[in-house]
């Protein structure tokens, strides 16, 4: 069976009180591991001192068999978070997302899609040594869940723990499937006295994309906790990231690379070799980096209603862009405010040297008119 998931959200209350998002996804019963390929975000920066984290989430399966955790900054209450309407980060990437054009012809491309997958999940968590036919509920002590709501096609759980044992086996035994080797990263939440949020959906949800998770919290300063992330996360995963503010924004503790986008080349049927690109590119300057691929005003922006409204509470917005493994994701990134950096425009020339005949039939037709007109002469 299929699934696919991207999560993100929640905030860091903690100086410099930064906004945390993203976590860890996990799926249900079988035996093989999952599988995060992907995973999109929107952080919106608030006059107010919050910061709003938008959430994409896609799956394909049966909703009993989707589970997800992420690291919260404290216990907050579940009814404050809400929903966006699906589609909105596909709008998103088709505003902002890297075009390619010939200078001979005006030809474009676009960048490949995202994508996101988990495989069939983790084999169920067992206790004790011998099953005897009843099951017993295990005493976990110093993990409660402090709150419970649905949002939307969402049951959520607040989880407060004193022990990351404890709480990696109640995440287990609650249906969360979370693997052994998660265990490093859960104990670095729990030691830095952050709750979790646990998500499931409720049975009747259809497959696909379904409304996206919006949490708006305090803090000033977007962050991705990719430790939890690393732990089902494919060989260059990738990784979009929008910050939506009053001015520019730049990744603070990962390198900002600077792409040279002349490099780009057409690869044929109107595709080009960005995408191929990108791993080594990151690779090369130690992994730990993003391009920012767009960053500019969201005046004039005009896409899907979802999108024209979230836009509409932003002056500027900065898309980021990596490819992460796990052994890279032992940081987690940080953004902040950068408005001494320039506008990054996501329309790229490239291809001066194509043979124009190729790339522009009308000239090619100039040619052939100049030759017909020379043989009646």
């Amino acid at each position: 069976m299929n699934r696919t998931a991207l999560a993100i959200a929640a905030t860091l209350l903690a100086a410099p009180a930064p906004a945390l998002a993203c976590g860890g996804f996990f799926c249900n019963a079988v035996t093989d591991p999952v599988v995060q390929t992907a995973e999109r975000v929107l952080f919106r920066v608030n006059p107010d001192e919050t910061i709003t984290s938008v959430i994409e989430i896609q799956f394909q399966g049966e909703p009993t068999a989707f589970a997800w955790v992420l690291p919260l900054s404290d216990a907050i209450d579940p009814d404050s978070i809400t929903t966006a309407p699906a589609g909105l980060f596909d709008s998103l990437e088709d505003l902002t997302g890297p075009r390619f054009v010939t200078a001979a012809s005006g030809a474009t491309a676009d960048a490949a899609g995202m994508s996101a997958g988990c495989a069939d999940p983790f084999a169920p968590f067992f206790f004790g040594n011998e099953w005897d036919g009843e099951v017993t509920e295990p005493e976990f002590s110093g993990v409660d869940v402090v709150g419970e709501s649905v949002v939307g096609p969402y049951a959520l759980e607040i989880i407060t723990a004193e022990d990351s044992s404890n709480l990696l086996g109640w995440l287990n035994w609650n249906g969360y499937q979370i693997p052994g080797n998660a265990m490093e990263p859960i104990a670095h939440y729990v030691n830095s006295r952050m709750a979790f949020l646990g998500v499931k959906l409720q049975p009747d949800v259809p497959e696909g994309p379904i409304d996206a998770l919006e949490i708006t919290m305090p803090g000033t300063q977007p962050m991705l906790p990719l430790l939890l992330t690393s732990v089902a996360a494919v060989d260059d995963m990738d990784i979009t990231a929008y910050v939506l503010a009053d001015e520019r924004y730049a990744v603070a503790n990962y390198t900002d690379h600077a792409f040279d986008w002349q490099r780009v080349e057409w690869a044929g049927e109107g595709r080009t070799d960005y995408e191929l690109r990108l791993p080594s590119e990151l690779d090369a300057v130690g992994g730990r980096a993003f391009i920012t691929e767009f960053a500019g005003s969201t005046e004039g922006m005009t896409s899907s209603e979802a999108a024209e409204a979230l836009l509409g509470s932003g002056q500027y917005v900065t898309r980021f862009r990596s490819m992460l493994s796990a052994s890279e994701m032992t940081l987690d990134p940080l953004w902040q405010a950068a408005p001494e950096l320039g506008d990054v425009d996501n329309v790229h020339a490239i291809g001066g040297s194509m043979s124009i005949a190729a790339m522009n039939p009308a000239w090619l037709l100039g040619v052939l008119f100049v030759g017909w007109w020379r043989r009646r002469s």
